[in-house]
């Protein structure tokens, strides 16, 4: 078994894109400003004779001024929507990850040597990213878009190798 820590600071900085009017419906914001934060980890690996690998994860991300868009309306007389791009929020990402592979050929032929490797694997995570302290009550406490709550993957994996250890 294998304890880790891991802690660092994240910056983005704004982009083309950030700032880029596709759409006549956009107004960004002229104070728009660059985002920083920090991630933060602990997990735990364990690896059992190469035959069972598992991973456990628990992370926390923190993002202060993520730029998003927001539905606002126009001034008196016409009230027109409009998204408008900035720093909407600060946003929090808490979650657990897990990994999990088995080696399906080395348990059915044992010891016997084989250039053959195949291999399962599943991977989860449980994820709460949400806005937090911001002026919008339209999304505070919301959930982050395009982050999913809970997320499986799961495949397999054959290898060969021309070299019998």
């Amino acid at each position: 078994m294998e304890w880790y820590a891991n802690a660092s600071q994240n910056y983005r900085a704004i982009n083309f894109s950030d700032l880029r009017i596709d759409n006549p419906n956009i107004v960004v914001d002229t104070n728009i400003q660059d985002e920083r934060g920090f991630s933060a980890d602990l997990g735990l690996k364990f690896n059992k004779n190469g035959l069972f690998v598992a991973e456990v994860n628990a992370f926390y991300i923190a993002y202060n001024g993520r730029i998003g868009q927001v539905l606002r309306a126009d001034r008196p007389p016409l009230f027109n929507d409009y998204r408008f791009r900035s720093n909407i929020a600060d946003a929090r990402n808490i979650g657990v990850e897990a990994f999990a592979e088995f080696d399906v050929l080395r348990v059915v032929l044992g010891r016997h040597q084989t250039p053959w490797r195949w291999t399962v694997f599943v991977n989860a995570a449980l994820v709460d990213a949400r806005y937090v302290r911001t002026d919008d009550t339209s999304i505070d406490g919301k959930y982050v878009e395009m982050a999913p709550p809970v997320l499986v993957r799961s495949g397999s994996g054959l290898q060969w190798s021309c070299l019998l250890y």
